[in-house]
């Protein structure tokens, strides 16, 4: 049996995970939102399709997006709610690294250059 699932459903989808995330009323929440994310991994990607896409789509690695993450936790927040488009992930991410070259101490692991 074949499915056929509209394109649009990921993206409708991940919205409504948000609003009701947001609903919730945390006092600080932080969405990340890094596009295609580049999960491949040097020697074992079997992955084929989603390599060739990723040759020539925008994308964005998933260590980046650990390590935005990691910068966000270990950093007193901005506001209450932080949504991080590939851009904004990718400046953390530079700002985790750097916080780290400095010697500044958190728990989270350098990251690759």
């Amino acid at each position: 049996m074949i499915t056929i699932v509209h394109p649009l459903l990921y993206t409708q989808t991940k919205f409504e995970a948000e609003a009701a995330v947001k609903a919730q009323g945390f006092s600080n929440l932080s969405i990340f939102r890094p596009g295609l994310l580049d999960r491949r991994v040097p020697g074992a990607d079997k992955r084929y399709l989603e390599s060739a896409l990723l040759t020539v789509a925008p994308s964005t690695k998933a260590s980046t997006v650990g390590y935005a993450m990691a910068e966000d936790a270990t950093t007193e927040p901005a506001s209450e709610l932080l949504e991080c488009t590939s851009t904004d992930i990718k400046n953390l991410a530079l700002a985790h690294e750097s916080r780290n070259n400095a010697g500044i101490e958190d728990s989270t692991p350098a990251a690759p250059s």
